[in-house]
């Protein structure tokens, strides 16, 4: 199923899609947004069996795990990203590093072939 996700805040789609998720209402959120009496909201939420309640917490910790890991991909993308440059650099130091010293043993060896000649 696709989802939608839903910014309370300001009563706007976010439009982030999440695949395999069932939606949750936000139907009491939205209308104590929108002004609608409390107690209208409260004797909604009374009607509701206990197990519909259970069902929108966990459909609401989900959503939530979804986004947080979605956020930590990122970061490890970004991480990641950040690793194989940082890696690029130390190699092409170490080649450079490397052949600098090779051209240095080399000509030492030439002095030294000179000197004791």
């Amino acid at each position: 199923m696709l989802v939608y996700g839903f910014d309370l805040e300001n009563l706007r789609p976010t439009y982030q899609l999440l695949i395999g998720i069932p939606g949750r209402s936000n139907a009491f959120a939205i209308s104590k947004k929108l002004g609608l009496s409390s107690s209208i909201i409260k004797r909604a939420e009374s009607l509701l069996q206990d197990d519909q309640v259970h069902v929108e917490e966990l459909l609401k910790n989900i959503y939530d795990d979804k986004l947080w890991i979605e956020n930590e991909k990122q970061e490890i993308e970004k991480n990641s990203n950040q690793i194989t440059l940082l890696r690029k650099s130390l190699e092409e130091k170490q080649r450079s590093f490397d052949e600098k010293r090779f051209l240095y043993l080399r000509k030492g060896k030439t002095r030294s072939k000179k000197h004791f000649a």
